[in-house]
C-alpha cells in the first residue's frame, strides 16, 4: 500500500509543474476571453503569463462594469 501512495506522490510531483507550463491564454474560459475582448477590443491573448490571466479573473469577478475594464486594460500594460 505504501508503494501506491509512494508512486501516487510521485507522478502528482511531476504533473504540477506540467499543468503550470500550459499555455496561460488556454486558462481563461470561453466567457472570459469575451469579456476581454469587449473591454480590450483586439487584445492579444495569445501570449499572457500566468500573472496576468489571475489579474484578468481578478478583475472580472471583482467589481462593476468600469472597475472590470480598468482592471483588464491594466493587465495589458
Amino acid at each position: 500500500m505504501k508503494t501506491i501512495y509512494a508512486a501516487a506522490a510521485v507522478a502528482l510531483a511531476f504533473a504540477v509543474p506540467a499543468s503550470a507550463m500550459t499555455n496561460a491564454q488556454e486558462m481563461l474560459s470561453a466567457v472570459e476571453k469575451a469579456a476581454v475582448q469587449s473591454f480590450v477590443p483586439g487584445a492579444d491573448l495569445t501570449n499572457l503569463s500566468a500573472e496576468q490571466v489571475n489579474q484578468i479573473r481578478s478583475a472580472l469577478h471583482n467589481g462593476e462594469d468600469s472597475d472590470q475594464r480598468e482592471g483588464v486594460r491594466a493587465a495589458f500594460n
